[in-house]
């Protein structure tokens, strides 16, 4: 069966999932994750690419970027990925691939499920047990959002002001298991994720069909 294309859609958010090959870990100590967050943000900005949300785990990556041109994230993630395994063969004495040949991306809707992905994302650590709160893991942008600490890689803000606390809430309760699952098998099939008038205009300027159901945040009265 051929495999689907990827679709992308420039200015737009795309979640992208890349992970080890053969589910190996990619990351075994705190100097690999720092490795592999400098060169996301080095190639992110020569490939022009905004990192608004990202999650770093044992054996796969998550980002939400913003591409601002057709080729610019597979510009960047093959960098990262050729720079990356370069520098984990050499320092553990290996030899092949490391990460899965393709990564998976899918553009998402940025009026109904922008915040539901990134959280989605830095949910992440929380729903493998590797910590109780998204802030807890190092190596990811939940403290940049939760906590308000100043990350490099975050080159675009999720939402304004108005719209922080709101969002933390959010984060305090995670997603829920519905969206977890709508996003995951979206992301899988490199399917936008979305909201009916979202899929509905893609599929008419494009031919880009995905199912989808409404998924935009209620307000969260105190």
């Amino acid at each position: 069966m051929p495999r689907r294309a990827r679709f992308v859609l420039p200015h737009y958010p795309h979640h992208i999932v890349q992970k080890g090959n053969n589910a190996q870990h990619t990351f075994l100590d705190g100097d690999d994750f720092a490795r592999y967050r400098q060169l996301v943000h080095d190639y992110s900005h020569e490939r022009e690419v905004a990192i608004q949300t990202y999650c770093l785990m044992g054996n796969h990556v998550h980002l939400l970027s913003v591409p601002e041109g057709d080729t610019a994230l597979a510009e960047m993630m093959r960098s990262v990925a050729c720079r990356y395994t370069q520098y984990f063969n050499k320092k553990y004495g290996r030899k092949g691939r490391l990460w899965e040949s393709r990564f998976r991306s899918s553009v998402v809707d940025t009026d109904e499920y922008l915040w539901w992905v990134s959280l989605y994302i830095e949910w992440n650590p929380v729903r493998a047990k590797l910590v109780t709160r998204p802030e807890e893991w190092r190596y990811s942008s939940a403290r940049h959002h939760a906590l308000g600490e100043k990350d490099p890689l975050v080159a675009e803000a999720l939402f304004d002001a108005l719209d922080m606390e709101e969002y933390r809430k959010l984060l305090n309760e995670g997603p829920p298991e519905e969206r977890v699952n709508e996003i995951r098998k979206s992301t899988h099939a490199n399917r936008p994720i979305g909201g009916s008038d979202f899929l509905t205009r893609l599929k008419a300027s494009f031919g880009i069909s995905a199912r989808s159901k409404r998924g935009r945040p209620r307000k969260i009265v105190t």
